[in-house]
C-alpha cells in the first residue's frame, strides 16, 4: 500500500530568481513545471543510465539512474480551491535541450527536465489557497488499454482518483523489448511512474513548480546461462507468484492492470492504494517473455551456453514487496519442449536464526538476479520440472 497526506500531493517551488521574489501566481498566469526523476533504488524513464558501466552509488548503496528523454509525455493534476475544491488535467512534454542527465543530487539520483504543455495553453493558476499537483508518466492517452477507466475529479468536496497502469502480462523479446547484442530490456513506456510515489511537495505559488516523480513498477534483471558444457536452445522466461493471498488483496498478481486509487481515511487525510483490476484475465500472478521471434535457434528462440548468456530486464506492478517468485524457462531437450524452474528461496539459513525459506523483494525497485546455470539434464539440483513456472505439485516451500 501507498500511503500519503492529502497534503503530500501540494509542490515545491523552485528558486526564486533576482527580481521575481515575493511573485505570487495570478489567476489566469500559466503555470511553468520542471520534473524530476528521483527517489527511490531504481529510477525512471525511458532509457536507463548506466553511468559508464558503474553504479551509482549512495551511502554505498548501489543504484541504477533513468534519464529522462525529449518528448516524454505525462498527465499533471492541478488540484485548486478557489474557494471550492476542483481539478483540471493537461498533457506535458519533456522539452528538447533541458535535460539533465542522472547525478547524485541532495543523496539522491535524478534526472531533471522541463516540461511544457502539449496543446498552446497548458494549466494556469487559479485563485484561492490550494495549490497542489499530481503528475503521472506515460500520459494518460499514450499508453493504457483501460484509459476509458482513468479518473481524476472531485466528487461531493473530495477527491475521487483512479489512475490505471498496465504490466503486459505477455512480452515479446522482438516487440516489446529493446535489444542490445544479448541484451533485452523491457518497453520503457511500461515504466509507470508518478508523484505520490516520489518526495511530497510543498504548496507553492507562481514561478516554477518542481515535481519529483518515482517508480510505480517494479523491475527485475535476469542474467542467465547454460550449466556446464550444455548447448541450450532457450524459447520463453517466466517468472510467477504463489505468494498465499489470505487479506483477498491480490498480493500474488504481479501483471495486468493495477489501479492508484484514492481513499479518504477517518481522518480525512487521502491514501492511495494499489488495487488489482477485478475480472477473469485482467491480471495475473505470472509474466512469460517470449523468445521465438528470435532466429539464433532454428525454430526460433536463442541458444544458452555457458559462455555465452543472455540479460533481460522485466518489469511487474510495484507497491507490495514481492515473495514466493519462481523463475522458469522453456528449453528444447531432444527436439521437444520442456521446463526448468527454480524457486527464489533460501536453502542454507543458519540453525540459529529463524529459518524463511522464501526471497523478499522490495517493491519499487530493481532487482538484479544473475548467475543462473540452467541444466539441460535434471541432476538432482534445485531445478525442478513443471507444466509451468507456477507448478508447485509436491513442491512445497517448506521442503
Amino acid at each position: 500500500m501507498i500511503a500519503a497526506a492529502f497534503a503530500a500531493l501540494a509542490i515545491l517551488s523552485s528558486g526564486c530568481k533576482k527580481g521575481t521574489f515575493g511573485f505570487r501566481g495570478r489567476p489566469g498566469d500559466e503555470i511553468r513545471f520542471a520534473i524530476r526523476s528521483g527517489a527511490t533504488a531504481s529510477e525512471t524513464k525511458t532509457v536507463y543510465n548506466d553511468n559508464n558501466g558503474q553504479y551509482f552509488f549512495v551511502d554505498n548503496t548501489k543504484y541504477v539512474g533513468i534519464d529522462w528523454v525529449a518528448g516524454d509525455r505525462m498527465t499533471v493534476a492541478y488540484i485548486f480551491a478557489d474557494p471550492n475544491l476542483g481539478v483540471e488535467l493537461a498533457d506535458y512534454y519533456i522539452a528538447d535541450g533541458e535535460i539533465e542527465a542522472s547525478t547524485v543530487t541532495d543523496g539522491k539520483v535524478v534526472s531533471k527536465g522541463t516540461l511544457k504543455s502539449v496543446e498552446t495553453n497548458g494549466l494556469q493558476w487559479h485563485d484561492g489557497d490550494v495549490h497542489q499537483f499530481y503528475a503521472s508518466y506515460p500520459a494518460i492517452d499514450d499508453n493504457y488499454p483501460d484509459h476509458d477507466s482513468f479518473v481524476f475529479k472531485v466528487e461531493n468536496g473530495a477527491i475521487h482518483a483512479d489512475v490505471p497502469y498496465f504490466y503486459p502480462m505477455t512480452l515479446s523479446s522482438k516487440n516489446d523489448m529493446t535489444n542490445n547484442g544479448r541484451v533485452w530490456t523491457e518497453n520503457m513506456k511500461y515504466a509507470y511512474m508518478n508523484t505520490m510515489n516520489g518526495e511530497p511537495s510543498a504548496t507553492g505559488k507562481g514561478g516554477a513548480v518542481t515535481m519529483t516523480v518515482g517508480a510505480h513498477f517494479t523491475a527485475f534483471e535476469i542474467d542467465v546461462r547454460a550449466k556446464g558444457t550444455d548447448v541450450i536452445p532457450l524459447k520463453s522466461f517466466t517468472l510467477s507468484c504463489s505468494r498465499p493471498d489470505e487479506d483477498d488483496e491480490g498480493d500474488d498478481l504481479i501483471g495486468g492492470t493495477f489501479f492508484l486509487t484514492a481513499k479518504y481515511n477517518e481522518n480525512h487525510e487521502l491514501w492511495w492504494d494499489n488495487v488489482p483490476l477485478d475480472g477473469e484475465g485482467k491480471t495475473s500472478n505470472a509474466i512469460t517473455l517470449d523468445f521465438s521471434g528470435e532466429t539464433e535457434y532454428k525454430d526460433g528462440g536463442v541458444v544458452l551456453t555457458k559462455d555465452a548468456p543472455v540479460k533481460f530486464t522485466v518489469f511487474v506492478r510495484g507497491g507490495w514487496w514481492l515473495s514466493h517468485l519462481t523463475v522458469g524457462f522453456d528449453i528444447i531437450k531432444d527436439g521437444v519442449r520442456v521446463n526448468r524452474s527454480l524457486k527464489l528461496a533460501y536453502v542454507d539459513s543458519d540453525p540459529l536464526d529463524e529459518y524463511i525459506p522464501w526471497i523478499s523483494f522490495s517493491s519499487n525497485c530493481k532487482h538484479r538476479i544473475y548467475g543462473l546455470e540452467v541444466p539441460l539434464v535434471l541432476d538432482g539440483s534445485l531445478w525442478f520440472d513443471a507444466n509451468n513456472a507456477g507448478g508447485y505439485t509436491n513442491e512445497d516451500w517448506n521442503d
